[in-house]
């Protein structure tokens, strides 16, 4: 079991990074979203909470208002929460209370492997791409494989761009608008390309017609799995059904390696059916939130009282 005491509040400067990437990659439920250097980009601040020695981490991404410190999940990060090195059922509500202690208020989204009662659960869809292409695409859907079969008289190209920042330009341009990201979140991700660039973990790729792009992604890579994190389809690329041909080169490509495709979501129904179109499975990862804030500040934000002490 878990001993709350055993739980220390590590400060990002006294980080042991080593140790912190050991835990990471060798934990079942690590990400590329923990690594040190993923959140030192897309975190203006964040610290630790570690178990004995880096047993079991957990990312505390905080920001401040009012002289209140308070977590949240920063953009481009997916999951975060507790990760280790050996499961134990009470581990994750041990860290939790930790950071609630620590933490007036906060929401954070759990990793697939956090599910604590109470928490609601969020879509994400991931392709196991241990087998051959040709294994892999008999679990596509029908609407799909009718897709890209009007697509083999189009002259659609799969390649990898001159420029990968021009896909998250254009990401930007099409989706910002949904999405609740300021200026600075596309700036950090921009900064976060060229990182991983530089390590060989950036993979982008884009369809073009005639020279021009059509549809394209970035993707991120670890030793465990491919993240679809941007991908963007103008009018004529959706015309051409370009995103379909797309992740379907892309399946072909990394087909039969020990990775896993994650589609990075999604709760959007439309979303959700596209990538079932390609065979995925959902593995849901959770959500949480609290609220100790003090009257009359705790009105200004959600109560969430799904996330109390009994409920750990």
């Amino acid at each position: 079991m878990a001993e709350a005491g055993n739980i220390k509040l590590v400060k990002r400067k006294q980080l042991d990074t080593v140790k912190w990437e050991q835990c990471i990659s060798f934990a079942s439920n690590g990400l590329i979203y923990a690594r040190h250097y993923y959140l030192d980009i897309m975190c203006n601040r964040w610290d630790a909470l570690v178990m004995g020695d880096y047993e079991a981490v957990m990312p505390l991404p905080w920001k401040s208002k009012m002289g209140i410190r308070y977590m949240y999940q920063p953009p481009f990060v997916q999951q975060a929460g507790v990760f280790y090195l050996k499961e134990d059922k009470d581990v994750v509500g041990a860290f939790l209370l930790r950071a609630k202690e620590l933490f007036p208020f906060g929401e954070i989204n759990l990793n697939f492997r956090n599910n604590i009662p109470n928490a609601s659960s969020r879509n994400n869809f991931i392709l196991d791409l241990h087998k051959p292409y040709e294994h892999l695409r008999i679990n596509y859907r029908n609407d799909l494989l009718r897709n890209l079969g009007h697509q083999e008289t189009d002259d659609l190209k799969y390649t990898i761009p001159e420029n990968y920042h021009s896909i998250a330009i254009m990401y930007q341009q099409l989706y910002a608008g949904r999405m609740s990201y300021g200026k600075q979140a596309y700036e950090d991700l921009h900064r976060l390309c060229s990182k991983l660039a530089e390590s060989g973990q950036l993979i982008a790729r884009i369809a073009t017609l005639n020279g021009n792009m059509v549809a394209g992604c970035i993707c991120f890579r670890d030793e465990k799995r491919i993240y679809l994190i941007a991908s963007a389809t103008p009018e004529e690329g959706r015309k051409l059904s370009a995103n379909h041909f797309l992740i379907d080169a892309i399946i072909k490509e990394f087909a039969d390696t020990d990775l896993i495709l994650d589609f990075e979501g999604s709760d959007l129904p439309g979303v959700a059916h596209f990538y079932q179109n390609f065979g995925a499975m959902n593995q849901p990862y959770y959500f949480t939130g609290w609220n100790r804030l003090t009257w009359p500040l705790s009105m200004l934000k959600p109560s969430y009282d799904q996330f109390a002490v009994t409920d750990l």
